[in-house]
């Protein structure tokens, strides 16, 4: 009988081992499923991060860019054309190079206002902004539009390597090239 129950001690010794062996495997598989489970959700959530953070930084972009933007006319405004011009001012010292400006009114504006309306005005204001963008073809070249109490609206044009008259010719023809556009002048 002793026999017997050591025998039987050492098969219930075998089993038990056996099922501790088998619960172990079966803990290391949850625990190894568990963590490849939790490295594809890590790796998910980094590129989620990874995209959230591109279109953060592409919205962050764009509203740098309207925040230089004039809202009305679409060119630069004020706050961009004062820090394009002293950027100008220091590349031309730096480089002993002459610099012009040209600052540009529209004439007239006050009256076009009165008798056909901010409307007819603002669509006035674009026109020529648009004219003149399309005159700005270096890669120095920048127009701003800034607002003064005197002047409804006006702009300024840095022209780098000013040479003798060559500012006035490139003003005649930037007026040129303004009231011989179809949008300046069907307003």
């Amino acid at each position: 009988m002793q026999i017997g129950s050591a025998l039987e001690a050492v098969l219930l010794s075998f089993a038990l081992a056996r099922r501790m062996t088998d619960l172990k495997d079966d803990n290391e598989r949850i625990q190894a499923e568990a963590t490849h489970q939790l490295e594809q959700r890590v790796q998910q959530r980094t590129q989620e991060l990874g995209v959230a953070l591109q279109n953060l930084s592409q919205a962050n972009a764009t509203l740098q860019a309207m925040n230089l933007m004039d809202g009305l006319t679409g060119i630069k405004n004020r706050k961009y054309f004062d820090a394009h011009m002293t950027k100008e001012i220091k590349r031309s010292t730096r480089g002993k190079l002459s610099l012009a400006l040209l600052m540009i009114d529209i004439d007239h504006f006050k009256q076009v206002n009165d008798q056909y309306g901010h409307l007819a005005g603002d669509a006035c204001l674009r026109a020529v902004a648009s004219d003149i963008q399309g005159c700005l073809h270096r890669p120095g070249d920048a127009v701003g539009v800034t607002a003064a109490k005197s002047l409804p609206w006006f702009c300024r044009i840095p022209i780098r390597r000013a040479r003798c008259n060559w500012p006035r010719k490139f003003a005649g023809r930037l007026r040129h090239c303004i009231s011989n556009s179809s949008d300046s002048t069907s307003l």
